[in-house]
């Protein structure tokens, strides 16, 4: 599944929640995406391509984001709260305030935080 560039932004602020209507987005594609606000309860996203994508407000708890990989993406506020991220791919994302508690980070590439500019 191809959803490059792919803007999923909820109407009025309100949530867009994609975990209880798709039952797994493995290894689709959300390259430059933005998925500001986005909800993910325990979605299946293994091996997915988030590269350059928007994540922050996101919420990625008990998701499986095992072999994804989320080089350079925007992680300012997003919840990773018990998801499996497993030889997942951090490389260059950057964010202040990335919850991780729970979170399986076994084998995971990352590399070392660094300051995210203001909003656009």
């Amino acid at each position: 599944m191809n959803i490059s560039t792919a803007a999923l932004i909820p109407a009025h602020n309100e949530a867009a929640v994609l975990g209880t209507t798709l039952a797994t987005l493995r290894a689709a594609f959300f390259t430059e995406a933005t998925l500001r606000w986005a909800e993910v309860y325990g979605a299946d996203l293994r091996d997915a391509r988030l590269l350059r994508a928007d994540l922050r407000d996101a919420v990625f708890e008990r998701a499986n984001l095992h072999g994804a990989d989320l080089m350079a993406t925007r992680l300012d506020r997003t919840s990773f709260v018990s998801a499996l991220l497993f030889e997942a791919r951090l490389v260059d994302a950057a964010g202040e305030g990335t919850d991780f508690r729970g979170a399986n980070l076994e084998r995971c590439v990352s590399s070392a935080a660094r300051p995210t500019q203001g909003d656009p």
